[in-house]
């Protein structure tokens, strides 16, 4: 630059000297940013305004320019309107752009005097090439926003909200906040490019991510804007003369290492009316008159309802995976057999756009579900991103490591601490868990962690997130991604073991604070503290049960603390099969230990069994936990023992016996004055009077159940007399009393969340509603029914929903689909004999209906002979049509023929009758649960 300025002392330019506005003295290296040439008013603007009678406020609000000052300058003669504004312009005035002197041809030779070829060779002479020398000629810099290569995806919404914002006057400072790899610059430059027309002297980007200083920031921005510095004047007074009478758009990407230089923002905004500034920062700047816009992942899919093929595809993260995996693989689609798996990568990948396109160039070597294998390990396996990307996005370690350097030695300390958290936490218990290690980490001579001012900047910088709902404590997130970063660094610092047994043991005393309200009035509110932190209780028995053989440790005490107090959540909650597995496991982990934590696991397994109405196992454990109870002499273990016996006596039809047990235990509840499980085996000495016949007797001991219950006050317990007294009613053919009390069940349920209870009455109601023949009713109310069921893991219910709903699709005329879970229930109803024979009955219409009348005739005959006094009785509808197609195969055979047929169905196994049937190809997952009245297609192959 010197021998330039150098040349520049010797050489004249008269077409610049003779304009009043140029100033370039000699014998001095300061060049003064100013108007290159007399600017020329435009009359003709002004005039159509006047004649209208228009002020320039009046003609700003109707073109929807953010203010006054932009018509003053265009009548002035200082700016030129951008093509938009011309256009809004033109509408306006109804004139043509010449007629209002708006014809960029013209007015740029009216205020730039200099010929930009004169002004060009003249620069080339003393070599000076760079576009920022066109500044010293105040020639208008061409001011570019870099054109991205791909397209932006699933991000159509903020970008209409953040051009909405800055399109609002009040709105001149906006940062764009969000974690590494949210996609804060690609939306950035979109919303920039969009609005660039509608501010007179466009956008334009200054990349921020190779400063390193906060004093350079304002060089940086200077170099965007075509600037030179001149010697003996500060840059910032250059860079506020430069734009103080600019409609501008100032883009400012990554500010989140440079925060020191955020009021220098201020500065610039106060004497620059007409600047717009976007800033893009992992953390808010904290200045006056700033806005925030806090930037989210992109939507994933929903794994619990995944969508058809045709919506899925609509998904933002599935739409972006999709395009960034076609532009390596041109052939890859979207198919039934891997939309799952796709599904569960977006997922995994927690709509982070540079993990998702991370994650798709994976996919040219690895097929999508070892990819989703693999991304248990995330940050191993996304690598490899694109050459021509900054180093910090090659990686997504790397744009992790970016972001954690830039943290203090504190922030980062309480960052690795909260990673261990499963789900989010609440303030308290970050607070608890963080404070635990402090006396550990405090003999290195390091200074207390303030805990509330920490987290408060964590969550400034886009590490951790802050949500609330109405009614409930505020939350604290961290992406799953930034969570495994942490853990590798508590890892790495050799405090992860420290921080889980404090994390352990916050969750143990916060579980046992809980089960102590549990059969209360207050039990729904402690029951939904579980459910919101439950994903942190899993963590921690999941931790324990690792730790079970470690000499030192205590992880078997804790997994079966935790254990013993969960059983009730997980029954209430419907996550009965999830509680079991690790029962089991714990169970088996505790051989080695004492009598006492056997006992404890096996109280609480045995409670799970008898929900999930497994016998068989409750058989094979039952007279073990008895024997350790007695052994310990603890005489509440005894009852609840009892109770267990009673039900597997009652499955077993030994009524008398199930009585004697059920009248034992309920006196040492009495005597202990133990409400709860008083009315809980009131309810089963109930159910068991109900199924001998005697309904007076069992309305009496429900009732007292049902007070016991109502005083007790929890909505979700006294759901559960109210189900079986519906039950009764039904059976007695009080059908409004019946349905009048389970619609009362089913609201109680709802609002307490009993899953079991609300799958129970919805079976009743379903039940009901066949009976009435209102089949699209009975479907909505079954589906539900068997979801719950399904999630319950409760094989005997789950076999009834399956029956009922093979009946609905049965009385839809939907064979197929009827037969097939006919079959599935068939599956599971080996273990209880009530549901064969009508499964069997509702087969054999289904192959008489598609004309195989040998093959129904033996169904017939082998319902025959699995019918059984209690068995379930086909709804009336479904069994008045069975009747009709008996009919109908005996005259299609003959009498003798169809006798014979069945003889050979009550002797032939099972097995070989249905064998015989034409053959089902199972349906796809796309067609598992179509609507009543919809065909259900059938995949072949």
């Amino acid at each position: 630059m010197r021998p330039f300025r150098e040349a520049m002392r010797h050489c004249r330019v008269p077409c610049l000297e003779d304009s009043p506005s140029h100033r370039v003295l000699r014998g001095s290296n300061r060049v003064m940013v100013k108007k290159a040439a007399q600017s020329v008013p435009n009359q003709l603007l002004r005039r159509a305004r006047l004649e209208r009678g228009w002020s320039q406020q009046v003609v700003a609000e109707r073109i929807g320019a953010p203010n006054y000052m932009m018509v003053t300058r265009w009548e002035g003669g200082k700016a030129f309107p951008s093509p938009y504004y011309v256009e809004r312009l033109c509408q306006l005035f109804e004139l043509k752009a010449s007629d209002l002197g708006l014809l960029r041809d013209s007015s740029a030779q009216a205020v730039w005097p200099v010929s930009q070829t004169h002004a060009g060779n003249l620069l080339s002479s003393h070599k000076a090439t760079d576009r920022r020398t066109a500044q010293i000629f105040h020639l208008p810099a061409a001011r570019h926003l870099p054109a991205p290569l791909t397209p932006l995806v699933g991000r159509e919404q903020e970008v209409a909200e953040l051009s909405a914002l800055l399109r609002r006057p009040a709105v001149r400072l906006l940062t764009l906040v969000g974690p590494g790899g949210v996609g804060k610059t690609r939306l950035a430059l979109e919303v920039a490019q969009a609005l660039s027309a509608e501010f007179a002297d466009g956008a334009c980007s200054v990349a921020l991510a190779s400063v390193s200083t906060p004093e350079l920031v304002t060089a940086a921005i200077a170099q965007a804007l075509a600037l030179w510095e001149a010697g003996d004047r500060p840059l910032l007074e250059q860079v506020q003369d430069y734009l103080q009478e600019k409609h501008l758009l100032l883009l400012l990407d990554n500010f989140e290492q440079v925060l020191a230089a955020a009021p220098r923002l201020v500065d610039l905004l106060a004497s620059c009316s007409q600047l717009s500034i976007l800033v893009t920062s992992r953390a808010a700047l904290h200045l006056s008159g700033e806005h925030e816009f806090i930037l989210s992942p992109l939507a994933v899919p929903d794994l619990k309802q995944l969508p058809p093929l045709a919506d899925l595809q609509q998904v933002a993260t599935v739409r972006l995976f999709l395009q960034r995996i076609q532009s390596i693989k041109a052939d890859f689609q979207l198919t039934e057999a891997n939309a799952r798996t796709i599904a569960e990568i977006c997922m995994r990948l927690e709509g982070l756009p540079l993990a998702i396109e991370l994650a798709a160039a994976r996919m040219k070597l690895l097929p999508p579900q070892a990819l989703l294998k693999q991304l248990e390990h995330r940050l191993d396996v996304l690598t490899g991103g694109a050459r021509d990307l900054p180093l910090r996005q090659q990686t997504l370690r790397n744009t992790l490591q970016w972001s954690y350097d830039l943290l203090s030695h504190e922030e980062r300390r309480l960052f690795c601490r909260l990673s261990v958290f499963a789900g989010g936490c609440t303030l308290q218990a970050a607070s608890a868990v963080a404070q635990a290690t402090e006396q550990t980490s405090n003999e290195d001579g390091q200074l207390p962690l303030q805990v509330v001012e920490g987290l408060t900047s964590l969550i400034d910088k886009s590490f951790l997130q802050q949500s609330e709902r109405k009614g409930e404590e505020p939350r604290l997130t961290m992406l799953e991604t930034l969570r495994e970063y942490g853990l590798e660094r508590l890892r790495e610092q050799g405090e992860l073991e420290a921080v889980r047994q404090a994390y352990a043991s916050y969750y143990l005393a916060f579980v046992e604070q809980s089960s102590m309200y549990l059969f209360s009035r207050d039990a729904g509110k402690w029951l939904d503290l579980l459910e919101r932190d439950y994903e942190n209780i899993r963590a921690v028995l999941l931790w324990a049960l690792e730790r079970k053989q470690e000499e030192e440790g205590s992880g078997i005490e804790i997994a079966v603390a935790l254990g013993s107090a969960l059983w009730r959540f997980w029954v209430t909650r419907g996550r009965v099969s999830e509680g079991r597995s690790m029962l089991e496991r714990l169970l088996t982990a505790s051989e080695k230990h004492s009598i006492l934590l056997r006992e404890k696991t096996l109280l609480a397994l045995g409670t799970l069994l008898w929900h999930q109405g497994d016998h068989a196992r409750i058989e094979e454990t039952v007279e073990e936990e008895l024997s350790l109870c007695q052994q310990l002499g603890d005489q509440q273990g005894v009852a609840h023992t009892l109770i267990g016996l009673a039900g597997l006596a009652f499955h077993q039809r030994h009524y008398m016996l199930a009585h004697a047990l059920a009248e034992e235990s309920l006196r040492t509840w009495r005597a202990n004055g133990d409400t709860w499980r008083t009315a809980a085996v009131l309810l089963l000495l109930g159910r068991m009077t109900s199924a001998q016949g005697a309904y007076a007797r069992a309305q009496q001991l429900l009732q007292e159940c049902q007070a016991l219950y109502r005083a007790l006050g929890y909505a979700g317990d006294l759901a559960w007399p109210l189900i079986y007294l519906a039950r009764n009613a039904l059976i007695q053919g009080e059908l409004k009393r019946a349905r009048s009390l389970l619609e009362e069940a089913v609201a109680l349920c709802r609002e307490a969340g009993n899953n079991p209870g609300l799958a129970h009455a919805l079976s009743l109601l379903g039940q009901d509603a066949l009976e009435q023949g209102d089949v699209a009713r009975a479907y909505g109310l079954l589906s539900e029914c068997h979801r719950l069921n399904e999630e319950a893991g409760n094989r005997r219910k789950l076999a009834r929903s399956l029956f009922l709903l093979a009946c609905t699709y049965a009385l839809q005329g939907n064979r197929k689909r009827a037969r097939l879970l006919y079959e599935q229930c068939l599956s599971q109803a080996l273990e209880y004999p009530r549901l064969v024979a009508p499964c069997l009955e509702g087969l054999a219409a289904v192959a008489a209906t598609k004309g195989q009348a040998i093959c129904a005739a033996q169904l017939w005959g082998a319902a025959e002979k699995a019918r059984q006094g209690d068995s379930v009785i086909l709804p009336q509808a479904l069994r008045a049509s069975i009747e009709q197609a008996r009919a109908a195969i005996c005259m299609q055979l003959g009498e003798a023929a169809f006798e014979l047929a069945l003889d050979e169905g009550r002797t032939m196994p099972l097995a070989y009758i249905l064998a015989a049937q034409e053959p089902l190809t199972i349906l796809s997952p796309a067609t598992a649960h179509p609507l009543p009245g919809n065909s259900c297609t059938i995949q072949q192959g």
